[in-house]
């Protein structure tokens, strides 16, 4: 988990890091992002392989519930790892534009996503991990729902080409994938069974990204008329 929130972070060149990392981070860290990335997965691979491995055993009911559960963990560790990886592209563009709006936009990411890896670094070293959790997922949330609203604004985003908009939703799109992903991750691995039910319904958030395109492709075309 240490390593997958290195790599978020590392991939939106976040300077500050947890500040209490394994002993293999020291290693990890030296490593670019690509093979920050293929060593994920290759961890991510050794744990399915040792899954097998224990399923050709006899398990009574309580390990099988929490080898299902170690697995679900790693794969949306996994899952989280391939949203930060082909949001790079944008991540670039966005760092390295000169138009305020598109780097204010990856600072605002930036700083969110350091935050919330602080966040998920202190539960998972917490002895009573739901509570943040759940307020976690809230926050994660709220924050994908605001970025949204941004695009509705009039004239928020009216210097930019639609491409660059669809960059900016795209990239927001990846990192909030990549966010969900670790605090299931998390569920996964520290919740006990009754307090496993954390979900916040988002449907309708993917229409909504499409009608902020749409909007905004109106009031181009507006502006240009």
């Amino acid at each position: 988990m240490v390593l997958n929130l290195l790599f978020t972070l590392n991939s939106l060149y976040v300077d500050s890091v947890p500040e209490k990392l394994p002993q293999e981070a020291d290693e990890f860290v030296k490593l670019s992002l690509d093979e920050q990335y293929e060593y994920l997965k290759v961890l991510h691979g050794k744990i399915l392989a040792f899954n097998s491995k224990l399923l050709q055993q006899k398990l009574n009911e309580t390990e099988s519930r929490q080898l299902e559960r170690i697995v679900a963990g790693a794969r949306n560790t996994m899952y989280a790892a391939k949203s930060v990886h082909d949001a790079a592209a944008d991540v670039q563009q966005l760092k390295n534009s000169s138009k305020d709006e598109k780097y204010r936009f990856y600072r605002e990411v930036q700083n969110k996503v350091s935050e919330f890896c602080e966040k998920a670094n202190e539960i998972f070293e917490s002895e009573d991990p739901y509570p943040a959790l759940a307020e976690v997922y809230r926050q994660v949330v709220k924050e994908y729902e605001d970025n949204l609203q941004g695009f509705y604004h009039p004239g928020a985003y009216s210097p930019l080409e639609m491409q660059e908009i669809s960059t900016l939703l795209n990239f927001n799109r990846e990192m909030i994938s990549a966010l969900k992903s670790i605090v299931f991750a998390l569920k996964e691995l520290l919740l006990q069974s009754g307090n496993r039910n954390l979900y916040i319904d988002v449907t309708g958030l993917d229409n909504r990204i499409c009608a902020a395109l749409i909007k905004n492709a109106i009031e181009c075309c507006v502006s240009l008329d």
